[in-house]
C-alpha cells in the first residue's frame, strides 16, 4: 500500500552510511519499549488525576449543588480556568497527529495557528459575555430563549452526536500510540484511560475538571518540550532540518491554489480551519469552564490568555514533525514495519531520542494520555450538563432535586464514557468507523456554528430564517457527505518524500528484508515533482 501511496527516493546500491549513530530503530532494528520507570510516570499520571477528582468530590460532599457541580458556582480564579481550557484544546490527538502530518506532508499545517486567534477573539467577544449574563448552565437553553425549544433540542441533540464521535475519535490515537510503547493491548489501554476519566470526572464535577486539566497541561507542556530539546539534541540546529526538509519537499508555505478539492492549501486551511475553530466559542466544555470564573472579565482574561500556551503547544508540534522527518529521512517508520499506524511514528520518536534515558518516554507518553484525559473530562462534564438540563429537566422531571440532579449527572457520565469507550473500540480498528466519526463532527459542526452565528449576530432573523438555515445546513451537508461518497476520491495533499535506503538490513527480520527489498526501487517519477 505504501509503495504506491507515497513517492520513494531511495538509491539503490549506495553504501550504508548512516547519518545518526545511536540505538535507534533503523540502526538496530527493533522498538524500544517502556522500562519500569516510564511505567511509574504513566501510571502516576492516572493515580494523581484520580486523587484530585476524589479529593474535589469528597471536599464538596455536603454543598455539591448542580450549580457547583457544573460551574464550580462561578468561583474560580481565572489562571486554573485559562489552563484547563489550553489543556482540553489541544487532544492527545493533536500531540500525536500534528508532528505525523508536517512528516507525511509538507509545513503548510503551520498555517493552522492562525485560526486560533480568531476563534478565541470571537469566543472572548462575541459568545463569552452572552452567556455569561445569561448565567446558563447549558449554552443551548440560550437557543430557546432566542428562537424555540424544538431548535434547542435538535441543536442539543446535535452536540451530544458530535461530542461522542469527537471524543471517541480523541480516545483513538493515543490509545494505539500507548498499545505500542508499552506492549499494553488497545483494549486494556482505552479501559484505562476511560475508566480514570470517567470516575474523577463523575465525581468531582467542574472544579475537578478544571484543577486536573490544570495538572495534565502542565505535564503535557514538559513532555513536549523534553521531546523537542532532545530531538534538536539528536539531530541538530533548525539549519539541518531545514535542508533536509528541502530534499524531501516538505517546505511549503505558498500553496494559494483554489481547488476546493485540496485539502492542504492555504484557503483550506486558514479559512476552512477558521471557520470549525469558531465553534470554540459555543462549545458546551468552554462555556461551562468559563462560567466557572468570577465575573465576566476573568472570564474572557481566561479564554485570551490560552493564546500563547495554544501557539507554543500548536508550533512545538509542528517542529518535532520536522525533527521527526529529519531523523528518519533515509528510513520510513511506515515501510520498514516498525510501526503499524502513522500515528504510531510519535511514540517511536519519542522512544528513540529518549530512551536511553529512564522514564523520560514515559514522561512523553503520560504528557499524551493528560491532553487526551483533559479533553474526556471536560467533554463527558458538558455531555451530563447537556443531558439534564436539556432533556431531563423539560421533558422528564423540572423540579428535579439537586442531589438526584447530582446523582444522574453521575450516572451519565459514566454512561457516555463506556459508550465513547465501546464506539473507541470499534474505530481503532476499522478505517471506515472512523471516518463515519469524522463526518459526524463534520455534519454537525457546521448547523451549530450556523445557528449560533445567526442569532447572536443577526437582530432581524426572526423563527422562520433560523429553522430555513438550520435544516437548509443539513440538507447541504448531507448531500456533499453522500456526493463524496460517490464521486471519485477528494485529491490529497502532496506527500512528502520518504526512503529506505538507510535502513539497517542486517539488524532486520527476514519478513522486515523482504518487504524492504521491494521498495529499493529507482525513484518515481513523482519524486521530482517540486
Amino acid at each position: 500500500m505504501w509503495e504506491d501511496e507515497q513517492p520513494s527516493c531511495t538509491h539503490p546500491g549506495l553504501p550504508r552510511e548512516p547519518i545518526f549513530q545511536g540505538d535507534y530503530a533503523f540502526n538496530t532494528g527493533h522498538v524500544r519499549k517502556f522500562g519500569v520507570v516510564d511505567f511509574v510516570f504513566f501510571g502516576l499520571t492516572l493515580v494523581i488525576s484520580t486523587i484530585i477528582g476524589f479529593y474535589h468530590g469528597w471536599r464538596n460532599l455536603s454543598n455539591m449543588s448542580t450549580e457547583e457541580y457544573f460551574t464550580a458556582s462561578h468561583s474560580m480564579h481565572p489562571l486554573p480556568v485559562c489552563l484547563s481550557l489550553s489543556a482540553s484544546f489541544f487532544s492527545g490527538v493533536t500531540l500525536v497527529a500534528i508532528p505525523v502530518e508536517v512528516y507525511n506532508y509538507s509545513t503548510m499545517n503551520f498555517w493552522a495557528g492562525t485560526n486560533f486567534v480568531i476563534a478565541i477573539a470571537a469566543a472572548a467577544y462575541i459568545f463569552i459575555p452572552l452567556f455569561y449574563q445569561l448565567k446558563t448552565v447549558s449554552c443551548f437553553q440560550y437557543l430557546e430563549m432566542r428562537f424555540c425549544r424544538e431548535i434547542r433540542s435538535i441543536c442539543s441533540t446535535m452536540y451530544i452526536l458530535y461530542m461522542i464521535a469527537y471524543l471517541s475519535f480523541c480516545l483513538s490515537g493515543p490509545s494505539i500510540a500507548v498499545s505500542h510503547v508499552t506492549g499494553i493491548d488497545i483494549f486494556w489501554s482505552t479501559i484505562a484511560i476511560g475508566f480514570v476519566c470517567s470516575i474523577y470526572t463523575a465525581v468531582g464535577g467542574m472544579r475537578a475538571v478544571i484543577w486536573t486539566d490544570t495538572f495534565q497541561i502542565v505535564v503535557s507542556l514538559i513532555g513536549v518540550l523534553v521531546l523537542l530539546i532532545r530531538c534538536m539534541m539528536a539531530v541538530g540546529g533548525i539549519g539541518v532540518v531545514w535542508e533536509s526538509a528541502l530534499r524531501t519537499n516538505r517546505i511549503r508555505f505558498a500553496d494559494f491554489r483554489t481547488d476546493p478539492a485540496l485539502s492542504n492549501t492555504f484557503w483550506s486551511i486558514v479559512i476552512g480551519m477558521s471557520t470549525i475553530y469558531l465553534s470554540y466559542g459555543f462549545n458546551q466544555s468552554q462555556v461551562m469552564r468559563s462560567q466557572a470564573c468570577r465575573s465576566v472579565q476573568e472570564a474572557q482574561w481566561a479564554v485570551v490568555g490560552n493564546i500563547p500556551g495554544l501557539c507554543f503547544i500548536f508550533f512545538t508540534s509542528c517542529f518535532i514533525g520536522l525533527y521527526m522527518s529529519t531523523l528518519y529521512e533515509n528510513c520510513d517508520p511506515v515501510k520498514a514495519s516498525f510501526v503499524h499506524h502513522p500515528s504510531q511514528i510519535s511514540s517511536l520518536l519519542a522512544m528513540d531520542v529518549l530512551g536511553d534515558t529512564a522514564g523520560l518516554p514515559g514522561l512523553f507518553i503520560a504528557g499524551v494520555v493528560s491532553a487526551t484525559l483533559s479533553s474526556m473530562s471536560s467533554g463527558l462534564n458538558s455531555l451530563a450538563a447537556v443531558a439534564v438540563e436539556d432533556y431531563v429537566k423539560i421533558y422528564f422531571y423540572s423540579q428535579i432535586r439537586t442531589d438526584q440532579a447530582q446523582l444522574f449527572s453521575q450516572i451519565v457520565s459514566v454512561f457516555f464514557g463506556a459508550i465513547i469507550f465501546e464506539l473507541n473500540h470499534y474505530i481503532s480498528g476499522h478505517a471506515h468507523l472512523r471516518y463515519a466519526a469524522l463526518s459526524v463532527i463534520s455534519l454537525t459542526t457546521a448547523p451549530l456554528t450556523g445557528v449560533f452565528l445567526l442569532g447572536i449576530l443577526i437582530p432581524q432573523c426572526n423563527l422562520t430564517g433560523a429553522w430555513t438555515g438550520l435544516l437548509g445546513c443539513i440538507l447541504i451537508e448531507i448531500v456533499i457527505f453522500v456526493g463524496k461518497k460517490k464521486a471519485s476520491p477528494m485529491a490529497l495533499p502532496d506527500k512528502a518524500l520518504t526512503c529506505v535506503s538507510n535502513c539497517n538490513l542486517t539488524a532486520f527480520s527476514n519478513a522486515s528484508i523482504s518487504s524492504l527489498l521491494k521498495l529499493k526501487r529507482p525513484p518515481s517519477p513523482l519524486s521530482s515533482i517540486p
